[in-house]
């Protein structure tokens, strides 16, 4: 109701595309209904989203067909860097 239209929305973030072509996978913080995403996705740029709101985060993983994980901004990163790490660690 405060964020406005999904259209409205969506028209205020396409300018981004031009920026973020190239760049993949992009991360959306705070995905919301996932607008941003949708936008990503039709312009074959690669993206996940992050949301704290249990109820923005399933919303927006029923729309998109990419991945929307619920949870912080920072915690998911750290989790992916610890992932990576451990990914590319020597073994013993």
């Amino acid at each position: 109701m405060f964020r406005g239209s999904e259209e409205r929305i969506a028209e205020t973030q396409r300018p981004y595309l031009a920026l973020l072509a190239g760049h993949a996978p992009v991360l959306d913080v705070g995905c919301g209904r996932g607008e941003f995403l949708d936008l990503l996705l039709e312009n074959d740029i690669a993206a996940l989203g992050v949301d704290l709101d249990p109820g923005w985060s399933s919303a927006a993983a029923r729309r998109a067909t990419t991945e929307v994980t619920l949870g912080d901004a920072v915690g998911y990163l750290e989790d992916r860097d610890a992932s990576r790490s451990a990914r590319s660690s020597p073994r013993s």
